[in-house]
């Protein structure tokens, strides 16, 4: 059914890290990493891989084959493809901004084997590509020499790989979109949003976009966007000096007056007081 395939177009940017040369990740069997920036065209596919896969999705989005059929590979999401199986995947967006690493089908990832080839949602992407990208930078500072700080990473990066692992849960496509505008949302609190709003970025209905958002995050679109911007405003109103109604505009309010009045309503006193009693 599957076929050993490398297509990979010449703006494809893939960036190799070779964690066996990273000695405190060594013994958990890390063989390989990379961080890639796919465009055009890209396709991999294989017989029945001898390692393990792991693939985590920044953004853009891809495509699945295996043996239980097609699956969309969205942002936010992490790929698993345990040894012994045969897959395909391949480009399907514009652009595919990924992190991946190759596992030893060994004791140490012995658990990999009793798991399903998926995709799954994975709150952990955004830091383990930051961690990965830092640990490259270091590597190269450092010339070859593993420094501390070198160490303190791979301990970080090798647990937030258990961590992904351990709480990963399946998505349907329309989930991916949803947990993509999620993790980009607190760039973009100073966005007026409403219900119709986010249904239209996202290309779905507003009941849908309703029933969505309850299923992952157990509230509304507008509840949960109402909480992100109080709680990114405690944050302004204790650490920086800004005005009251600077910090309504920073958050999506049209003025200090609006923004006072949901405070209170989320808190239980004013923005002003709320502050005075930080310090």
């Amino acid at each position: 059914m599957f076929q050993e395939i490398q297509n990979i177009h010449e703006d494809c940017n893939e960036l190799f890290i070779c964690l066996s040369e990273f000695h405190s990740l060594s013994p958990n069997s890390v063989k390989l990493a990379g961080i890639s920036e796919l465009k055009k065209r890209y396709e991999i596919g294989r017989v029945a891989n001898q390692t393990h896969l792991l693939l985590f999705t920044r953004s853009g989005y891809g495509r699945l084959k295996t043996e239980q059929g097609c699956f969309e590979i969205g942002p936010q999401t992490l790929t698993v493809l345990p040894a012994g199986k045969g897959f395909y995947f391949e480009l399907a967006d514009d652009s595919w901004q990924t992190c991946w690493f190759i596992l030893a089908d060994s004791p140490q990832w012995k658990g990999l084997r009793l798991m399903p080839q998926d995709v799954f949602h994975c709150k952990e992407v955004n830091v383990v590509h930051s961690t990965l990208r830092l640990l490259h930078q270091q590597h190269e500072l450092a010339k070859g020499v593993q420094s501390e700080i070198e160490s303190e990473l791979m301990d970080i990066l090798y647990r937030y790989l258990k961590q992904a692992l351990g709480n990963r849960r399946v998505i349907m496509g329309a989930d991916s979109r949803v947990w993509d505008f999620i993790t980009r949302l607190s760039g973009r609190l100073h966005i007026r949003w409403t219900t119709e709003k986010i249904a239209q970025e996202l290309h779905l209905s507003e009941p849908h976009l309703f029933r969505l958002f309850k299923a992952n995050v157990g509230k509304s679109p507008m509840q949960y966007l109402t909480e992100l911007r109080i709680q990114h405003a405690r944050e302004l109103l204790k650490h920086s000096h800004l005005s009251i109604e600077q910090i309504a505009h920073c958050v999506g309010y049209n003025d200090g007056t609006s923004f006072s009045h949901r405070f209170r309503k989320s808190v239980g006193e004013s923005p002003g007081i709320w502050r005075q009693g930080q310090h």
